[in-house]
């Protein structure tokens, strides 16, 4: 990914992508399908990368050749793809919101099983 400038991942079925994740902490600018998986929990349209729609062959192309003629706005994206990686997804962060979930699902199973 270091030798390239831009990811294009227009997936029709996605979980947390990690391909996503991966491009973002090293700070490519991404073109991704506006999914739920990735529009509702990774990438903010404009921010972070340019989401397509599914079915959006053209919408693609026009990203593409935006981005590539607009090394700007590219390395803009990259950056702040980059920030949230690090702030929001980073492998200390992740642990501490999974030690939390377990944490809370312990306190009210035991809450549930009380009365």
């Amino acid at each position: 990914m270091k030798a390239s400038d831009i990811l294009a991942h227009p997936s029709s079925r996605e979980g947390m992508s990690n391909v996503i994740l991966e491009a973002m902490s090293t700070g490519l600018a991404i073109i991704a399908s506006d999914i739920p998986e990735i529009a509702n929990s990774q990438i903010n349209n404009g921010t972070e990368g340019i989401l397509v729609s599914l079915d959006g062959t053209q919408e693609l192309i026009a990203a593409l050749s935006e981005l590539i003629s607009d090394p700007i706005k590219r390395v803009n994206l990259g950056i702040a793809a980059r920030y949230r990686a690090i702030n929001e997804f980073s492998q200390e962060i992740v642990d501490k919101r999974y030690l939390q979930f377990y944490r809370n699902t312990y306190h009210a199973n035991r809450e549930a099983t009380k009365s």
